[in-house]
């Protein structure tokens, strides 16, 4: 990876640009085919962006229109230890206690450390996080904290079949553009 790429990531990391120009946030919504977008960016240019991004979609076949009402904007708090220390139902409880919203435990696989993930209001993220650290034992650990938007369930969709492969190089191209923080659909994963 090019040096300058790495200087315009850490840049971004602390909120300014490569220029010194804040960074501002922006929100682009589509539909392609059946399946809903959001795409979180920060960029110092909203109209470049604006443009670039919307050049990706509809070149790609998706239309630019709202859909983030089939999502809801959450805290997201990554949990992670020792898997026999991380269980989902002590995180739930300690969650609870300091009102989290819910909690929700992510794959595991052989070998890996447990990990479990904390939604929370996202105007509560910092707090949660913070009691989180204070209450869990020795070996786990909050490793990060966010905003994501959260599909809802009843909204979610999956069978795209040759559509689903359209949707993933759609997704990396946006995720590729160096402005995006974060692409997010309500596509199910299949089993």
């Amino acid at each position: 990876m090019p040096k300058t790429r790495i200087d315009s990531a850490i840049s971004r990391g602390l909120g300014v640009s490569t220029s010194g120009a804040p960074l501002e946030p922006l929100t682009l919504e589509a539909i392609f085919h059946s399946a809903a977008l959001v795409v979180d960016v920060m960029t110092e240019n909203r109209l470049r962006a604006l443009q670039d991004l919307k050049f990706i979609l509809t070149k790609a076949g998706a239309q630019v229109t709202p859909s983030s009402y089939l999502f809801t904007r959450n805290g997201v708090i990554l949990v992670k230890g020792d898997k026999d220390k991380v269980d989902a139902d002590k995180v739930l409880e300690m969650a609870l206690e300091i009102e989290g919203e819910g909690v929700r435990e992510v794959e595991e696989e052989e070998g890996e450390e447990g990990e479990v993930l904390v939604l929370t209001d996202p105007a509560e993220i910092t707090r949660v996080a913070g009691e989180l650290r204070e209450r869990v034992p020795e070996g786990v650990e909050v490793m990060s904290k966010g905003m994501e938007w959260v599909p809802n369930e009843d909204t979610m969709v999956g069978g795209l079949g040759e559509r689903g492969e359209e949707l993933e190089r759609v997704v990396g191209a946006l995720e590729e553009y160096q402005d995006v923080v974060g692409v997010y659909t309500n596509v199910r994963e299949e089993e």
